[in-house]
């Protein structure tokens, strides 16, 4: 229940919002990989939804999608940041992405 609640949140604003961005590969005319995102305050976008086909798994189709939409931003936007959200998934370090620590905070009074 919460992960659909939340998700379906996500998905709402994102596709309410103007500065959201989809990019979908098609393998043999079906999606293989597929990003959703929006553009922040800091000319970048951030993806938190990013997903692929098992079934192409072997073409690296999210490597290929997320290559070929910096390829497509920097020719025709001024976008120059991409943040691939939470994770440590290896595709993100073999593509040249950092980690990064959330912290949290408790106040007390």
């Amino acid at each position: 229940f919460i992960k659909h609640r939340y998700f379906s949140a996500l998905t709402w604003a994102m596709e309410n919002m103007d500065s959201h961005y989809t990019f979908c590969l098609f393998l043999q005319h079906r999606p293989a990989a597929f990003m959703s995102g929006f553009l922040t305050n800091f000319n970048e976008i951030v993806f938190p939804i990013v997903a692929m086909d098992s079934a192409f798994s072997h073409y690296a189709p999210g490597k290929v999608m997320i290559s070929e939409s910096i390829k497509y931003l920097q020719k025709n936007s001024q976008i120059r940041g991409l943040d691939l959200s939470r994770g440590d998934e290896r595709y993100k370090l073999e593509m040249g992405g950092e980690k990064h620590y959330n912290y949290r905070f408790f106040l007390q009074y």
